[in-house]
């Protein structure tokens, strides 16, 4: 539950609510850049420190050097440490007396793809203030410049708006500069900002669905339409804007509440990534969003042989998912400690990076969601029958009449968790091609352990082997792969667990359970969760405080207040608030159950 103020609280839960407002945050800029390529100056200062120029760092005091007015003995300049410098670009080129320098310095990045750059945003010495009086950004595609610009700087930060639709290298040369100075640079951003308000907005729409369990991956997308009467969004209008939007843009969504005082409360707002480019129609733009989870669509193919922790493989999967880096630069996922107690010997499938991450969810008793800063979560799922109902209930005065629908499970007679284990088949051939190729990606058709390469006619410069696959970098010309190694077969016994004398049994399965007491545990956490049988589909008036996850009061036809778990959440916006919720009311205790069967039948 989002935190807002009791005046909010309050005057939300009366009959008749005050007006609301939103506002959405788009920020026009292609976040795949800040993990392709670096910035490389032509000199450089040892103190330089150029990966840090694509986050928002708070800068300390600047580090004294032997310019002109930069050793001042005021304490308003540090040493510069011997490494792990804070600073940014410092240029090892220096200007003379009149501000020239003998070579233009320059800062370059080249990228591996192409990138849309709407806006170049430059901060050079923010903290002295010192800057040059002009810059020149070159953009390049293909080793050609699509636009070369040069602006003049009037202070210590210079936006380019440069309606570049694709490059794939950017040099940036810096103009005079002030007598005996380095050229610096703190920051660079590549877009621009726009927020939209009611007066543009026709409508939004939010929908968020979270299993608790982890059994399937979360739903997380958001879409808002505007209207654009200008066609600045239409892909047909050759001088519109709609090809400088930048595919996986950040978009923020925020909603506003008048007060009784008149004064409007924003609830902190919710992050997604843009999806594709708008859709235009009816002189409207549409826009659609996911939460970074739904950025996980690459394959994984690097899981390995051998024990290791869930906290590792969910590390090295979300690090190989090459997602860009928070604003400060640090990573955009929280995997919870306990993971690090875990382990398991089974390698892991070749799948999507987010089918990867659900099934070390599932097996660890885990909830895999985005939270509302666009951060990946991987933490335990922890409601039990004690877990206290906020101050925030759902009660008829809000739910739109008849609307109100409850279904109700078949009981629960059993939970059946699988716990698997791998075993080493004889030596054979498993791969084997003739190519002229120097790089060569192999998968297998299982995952196999004492890999072996053989090249005929040829050699291996370099191997990289998983479980399941191998990248492989060979000699030129033509020559036979040869891949030998033991295939692994997987074997299953189930551990069951008796909850009661009829009903249905619930499967559990999972190949990454390999140890009997996680399989014990999984059992056990699942049979508490789905003794709860009800779930209530309601809409309401639309609170965009609350979120999947919450514990929340709700009223039914038969009781004033059920403990509820809010499993789906959907707010709309075209004037008012609207929305809907899944709720599972808490009405078993969730605790541990000591009915214990054990089935040591191997499945098919």
């Amino acid at each position: 539950m989002k935190q807002v103020s009791g005046a909010y609280k309050e005057s939300m839960a009366k009959p008749f609510r005050n007006r609301s407002y939103v506002r959405v945050l788009f920020s026009n800029s292609d976040t795949t850049i800040l993990t392709d390529g670096e910035w490389v100056g032509n000199g450089e200062l040892a103190m330089s420190e150029t990966s840090t120029l694509d986050y928002n760092l708070q800068y300390g005091n600047p580090y004294a050097t032997l310019e002109l007015n930069r050793w001042v003995l005021d304490g308003s300049f540090d040493i510069a440490p011997e490494q792990d410098a804070v600073t940014g670009f410092v240029s090892s080129i220096m200007s003379d007396e009149g501000g020239d320098m003998p070579t233009a310095a320059t800062i370059t990045r080249s990228f591996s793809k192409t990138h849309t750059i709407p806006t170049l945003t430059l901060a050079f010495d923010t903290r002295t203030g010192i800057h040059p009086n002009s810059v020149t950004a070159d953009f390049y595609l293909s080793g050609s410049i699509v636009k070369s610009l040069t602006v003049p700087v009037t202070s210590d930060t210079v936006a380019i708006a440069t309606d570049v639709s694709l490059c794939d290298k950017i040099v940036i040369t810096y103009g005079q500069m002030p007598p005996y100075r380095h050229p610096r640079l703190e920051s660079v951003s590549y877009g621009d900002q726009k927020v939209f308000t009611d007066e543009e907005i026709a409508s939004t729409k939010q929908s968020h669905d979270i299993d608790p369990l982890s059994r399937r991956l979360p739903k997380e997308t958001m879409q808002f339409t505007i209207l654009d009467f200008e066609h600045q969004y239409d892909p047909d209008n050759p001088s519109g804007i709609w090809k400088y939007v930048a595919e996986k843009s950040a978009i923020g969504i925020q909603f506003g509440y008048k007060l009784p005082d008149g004064n409007t409360e924003w609830v902190k707002a919710d992050h997604y990534i843009l999806d594709s480019r708008p859709s235009f129609a009816n002189n409207q733009a549409t826009f659609k969003a996911t939460g970074s989870v739904g950025r996980l669509a690459g394959t994984y193919y690097k899981g390995t042989i051998g024990e290791k922790s869930f906290y590792d493989l969910a590390t090295d999967i979300l690090t190989d998912a090459d997602l860009p880096p928070l604003p400060d630069g640090s990573n955009p996922w929280i995997i919870d400690d306990s993971l690090k107690t875990m382990y398991t010997t089974a390698p892991l499938p070749i799948d999507t990076h987010a089918n990867c991450l659900q099934m070390i969810a599932h097996a660890c008793r885990c909830v895999f969601r985005t939270d509302d800063d666009d951060i990946i979560r991987i933490e335990p799922f922890t409601v039990t029958a004690e877990t206290e109902v906020g101050d925030f209930s759902i009660d008829f005065s809000s739910i739109h009449q008849n609307t109100q629908t409850m279904t109700k499970i078949d009981q629960l007679k059993a939970v059946s968790v699988a716990k698997y284990s791998y075993t080493k088949a004889a030596q054979t051939e498993i791969y084997s091609e003739t190519t002229t190729d120097t790089i060569v990606h192999v998968e297998f058709s299982s995952a196999t352990a004492d890999v072996g390469i053989a090249v005929s006619g040829g050699y291996v410069v370099s191997s990289k082997v998983y479980a399941q696959a191998a990248d492989l970098v060979l000699s030129a010309g033509t020559k036979t792969i040869t891949i030998t190694g033991r295939p692994l077969s997987q074997q299953a016994t189930v551990y069951t667990l008796d909850v009661g004398s009829q009903g249905s049994v619930d499967e559990e399965r999972n190949p990454l359970i390999t140890d009997l007491n996680m399989a014990k545990e999984l059992a056990t956490h699942v049979a508490a969760y789905l003794q709860q049988r009800n779930t209530y589909d309601v809409s309401y008036r639309g609170n965009p405080e609350l979120e999947c996850g919450d514990i929340i009061g709700l009223e039914t036809m038969y009781s004033p207040v059920v403990k509820g778990l809010v499993l789906t959440d959907e707010i709309t916006y075209n004037g008012a608030l609207r929305g809907k919720v899944k709720v599972k009311a808490l009405a078993v205790i969730m605790g541990v159950l000591d009915a214990f069967i054990l089935d040591e039948s191997v499945l098919d």
